[in-house]
């Protein structure tokens, strides 16, 4: 369980600001995207983006999980039946579509579930496709089971 900063000196915080976000004076002129010089060689060779690479590992290290909440993600997982593997589309309609989003529907997500399973099954054996659907349209389920 996550303690309160006021009860607990030892928290480390790293801000992440958007950049987009900060005032002009704020905002650096320049932002080089840098990778490790003892690994850049060999990631120049076998990748097309290092520095994309390299962001990824940064990302996927901050927000990694702390243990508890790992281990209640495990048991959840588990509880609800996800198996691998299992494509996650997100599906927002009712307030994106008010404010800030066109509207996309359930067959422009499926051509793209289409074409990963596709190339999973070039791959190895894929006993059943399945989907995770997460979605604010509470219609949307019976819609994506029918197409």
């Amino acid at each position: 369980m996550a303690v309160a900063p006021d009860k607990n000196e030892n928290i480390q915080v790293v801000e992440l600001p958007i950049i987009g976000h900060l005032s002009q004076d704020l905002r650096p002129d320049f932002l080089p995207l840098a990778i490790p010089e003892d690994i850049s060689e060999r990631l120049e060779r076998v990748h097309g983006n290092p520095a994309v690479w390299w962001i990824g590992q940064i990302m996927t290290y901050i927000l990694r999980p702390q243990p508890q909440l790992q281990e209640f993600m495990d048991k959840e997982t588990a509880a609800l039946g996800f198996t691998h593997p299992i494509v996650g589309i997100h599906v927002r309609r009712t307030d994106k579509l008010i404010r800030d989003a066109k509207f996309h529907g359930i067959e422009e997500y499926m051509v793209y579930t289409e074409e990963f399973y596709q190339e999973l099954e070039k791959r190895q054996a894929v006993p059943v496709r399945r989907i995770f659907l997460a979605t604010d349209e509470a219609s949307l389920l019976e819609e994506a089971k029918k197409k």
